[in-house]
């Protein structure tokens, strides 16, 4: 790819800065030559001139022109998730990891992903994914907690795979205060236990309560 710098214009009502430049880019798992757009600053004090705002443009453009920018990185996080870390994940994991990353794939984290390139995701856009799951779907700090795992590890991934060289973005993502703690554990007493195991000899209680109510006090079988 030969060097570049882009260009620099205003908006057309004049009151924000934007940029034009092109990228290789996968399409439909085609390599193609794309124009991209951004919007970089507003019009005032600051960025008065062109000139003013070319070192914008310039730092964008700086991983691209040095090789740095792999094509691969234009998927969208949905797509790179589905393409290339699922299939990771189903030869390197257990088969309960995998159906637990698959639900947590599929229910809360691809249709979020669709929109978003892999390497225009940022922290706050993983902030906001957060967020979103624990208003929209109610989820608690224990499963919020999974998905930022589940995103981390499609990032660590991408960098392993020379598909990106930018810092993994999700480490220092908050979960919500707001998100439900884990609920406390109960522990039974072996005054509980004797009652849990006499009330199951004589079909006062069924195991499925039992495992709900005291979780790890079912005998193991042997």
């Amino acid at each position: 790819m030969s060097r570049q710098s882009g260009h620099v214009f205003k908006s057309k009502n004049g009151e924000r800065w934007f940029a034009r430049w092109r990228e290789d880019v996968i399409e439909n798992g085609q390599l193609k030559r794309k124009l991209k757009f951004r919007d970089l600053a507003p019009v005032c004090d600051t960025y008065r001139r062109e000139k003013d705002v070319q070192p914008l443009l310039d730092e964008i453009l700086a991983p691209v022109n040095a090789g740095k920018v792999k094509p691969e990185s234009s998927l969208s996080v949905a797509d790179y998730g589905e393409d290339h870390w699922l299939p990771w994940t189903r030869e390197n994991c257990k088969p309960s990891t995998i159906a637990g990353y698959e639900f947590y794939w599929n229910t809360y984290l691809s249709p979020r992903l669709e929109k978003i390139a892999l390497r225009e995701f940022r922290t706050v856009d993983a902030a906001n994914l957060l967020a979103e799951l624990q208003r929209v779907n109610n989820l608690g700090r224990t499963m919020l907690k999974k998905a930022k795992a589940i995103l981390s590890g499609i990032f660590t991934l991408a960098r392993n795979q020379g598909v990106l060289d930018a810092p993994n973005p999700i480490p220092g993502t908050m979960i919500p205060k707001k998100a439900a703690a884990p609920a406390e554990m109960h522990a039974a007493t072996p005054e509980e236990l004797v009652a849990i195991l006499d009330a199951m000899e004589t079909g006062e209680i069924e195991e499925k309560k039992i495992e709900r109510d005291w979780p790890g006090s079912r005998p193991r079988q042997r």
